[in-house]
């Protein structure tokens, strides 16, 4: 038999993940928590198997938690599987679960459930590491070989923290897609974006990072680039898309936040300025 951590803010979600596990008959022993620093707890002092999550997407701090129980599962060598009220693939794309995370819907068949974590407890883990990089080698949305907002929030806190240590100057673009016609863009967006993001990179250095924050929201962060540098970027950008207007139905709009503006807010801050210069 094996023992579990379930973790959600509220105790309905702790309750409604503890109702899916007990027909299983998998696990004799579950703890509830309601905050990392809790589950940091069970880990160190109990024998745990597995950790089960409840997703709340529209929690801005939904994606840094899950990133850090990734993290956290894998460290420790256990499975871990969330549950949602949303579709998993939805998840996935709003980029607040990695798409190689196991994922449920609360509304699951009980036959699904137990299937699901059957075959995942008797999986052996790979050597630690393994879980994270395959795990990483999901962040990549492949039809555009662009990072998504899941591995976008680390990715500005490292350089955040980079810039406040040294000093060194980066720029962030959040880049939308504008149409005349919106219903148009809604409905062709999956076809347009691999385009999209294939004219914005071959404007850009390699050592800039281009990734996909919603649906049809670019970020992009820009290392070692002073204010006039990424107006610069954006002009060159611009500009190649006015070339291929012809076979290029959306225009870009830019919001930019500045390397000083970058150093007095933290991520969130950070967005917040960049959608307002949008």
């Amino acid at each position: 038999m094996k023992s579990a951590i379930i973790v959600a803010e509220a105790a309905e979600e702790r309750r409604a993940i503890a109702q899916f596990l007990k027909p299983t008959e998998l696990f004799n022993q579950i703890h509830f928590c309601g905050t990392g620093e809790e589950v940091d707890f069970l880990l160190e002092n109990s024998n745990i198997d597995c950790i089960f999550c409840d997703v709340y997407a529209q929690h801005k701090e939904a994606r840094p938690f899950t990133a850090r129980l990734v993290e956290v599962a894998d460290s420790y060598r256990l499975q871990l599987v969330f549950f949602s009220h949303l579709d998993p693939a939805e998840l996935s794309q709003l980029g607040v679960l990695p798409a190689g995370a196991q994922c449920l819907n609360y509304q699951a068949s009980p036959a699904s459930t137990t299937a699901l974590l059957s075959h995942l407890l008797r999986e052996p883990l790979a050597a630690k590491g393994a879980t994270a990089k395959n795990l990483s080698d999901n962040l990549i949305d492949h039809s555009s070989g662009i990072y998504n907002r899941f591995y976008f929030d680390a990715l500005l806190d490292q350089e955040l923290s980079r810039s406040k240590l040294t000093g060194r100057p980066f720029s962030l673009l959040l880049i939308e897609p504008q149409s005349h016609e919106k219903s148009t863009l809604d409905e062709n967006w999956s076809a347009l974006f691999p385009s999209v993001t294939l004219t914005i990179k071959e404007q850009i250095r390699a050592s800039d990072l281009l990734c996909r924050i919603e649906k049809k929201r670019l970020a992009l962060l820009l290392p070692e680039t002073t204010s006039s540098n990424a107006e610069r970027v954006i002009k060159r950008i611009q500009s190649r898309v006015l070339e291929l207007a012809d076979g290029f139905p959306v225009s870009l709009k830019f919001g930019l936040v500045s390397p000083h503006q970058a150093n007095h807010f933290n991520r969130h801050g950070l967005l917040s300025a960049a959608e307002a210069a949008l």
